[in-house]
């Protein structure tokens, strides 16, 4: 019993290990997207603003507009890495004097700006994590991997091994070994379960 409950801890270990390697990829994105909404909103902004009729809020509109077209909306389309380089190189552009005074002249200007600054060191600080989980990505199994193993040393040897116990010393193991049996019953049909419902929801 003790050699098996060691080994579905270290493996459990690893599975939770490699969720976490999961929920780094997804959470990239998430920054990812943010920043990108933060910059098309900011872009934007600034391109209504050269529009307007007086020329104390036009003229800085289309000064930072020049930036803003060496990017383009196109910068949010290309990978994490040559994205997050154009962005840096655009806020180090929008940090000189003058360009902190033309988003003075623009209302709402600044806090666009900051809005879409902090969303990018969001994603930047993010990103370095996700490429140290996936320099150790390597030296992991991953998480489907590891699942199976799980199940396996539950269903197999678990189990398993309560029924002998449960066979050789019915009075003193029976009760704990078919309470047992029945919490990984129990958890093996909510799982099923779990697994049949993302089946129904698929749209053929």
């Amino acid at each position: 019993m003790v050699t098996i409950i060691k080994n579905l801890i270290n493996v459990s270990i690893n599975l939770n290990e490699a969720i976490k390697r999961s929920k780094s990829k997804s959470l990239l994105e998430e920054k990812d997207n943010d920043r990108d909404t933060q910059y098309r909103n900011f872009y934007h902004l600034i391109s209504g603003n050269t529009h307007h009729p007086d020329p104390a809020i036009s003229e800085p509109a289309l000064q930072i507009q020049a930036i803003l077209d060496k990017y383009g909306l196109e910068v949010i389309h290309v990978s994490y890495a040559s994205e997050s380089s154009m962005f840096n190189s655009f806020i180090n552009d929008m940090k000189s004097d003058k360009m902190q005074q033309a988003l003075q002249a623009i209302s709402g200007g600044v806090a666009s700006f900051e809005a879409f600054e902090q969303s990018q060191n969001n994603f930047n600080t993010t990103f370095i994590e996700h490429k140290e989980d996936k320099a150790n990505e390597g030296t992991y199994e991953n998480a489907s991997t590891l699942k199976r193993q799980v199940i396996k040393i539950i269903n197999d040897q678990l189990i398993g091994y309560l029924h002998t116990l449960q066979q050789i010393d019915e009075e003193n193991f029976g009760d704990f070994a078919r309470k047992v049996d029945q919490i990984i019953t129990d958890s093996n049909s909510k799982v099923k379960r779990r697994i049949s419902i993302k089946k129904d929801d698929i749209v053929e």
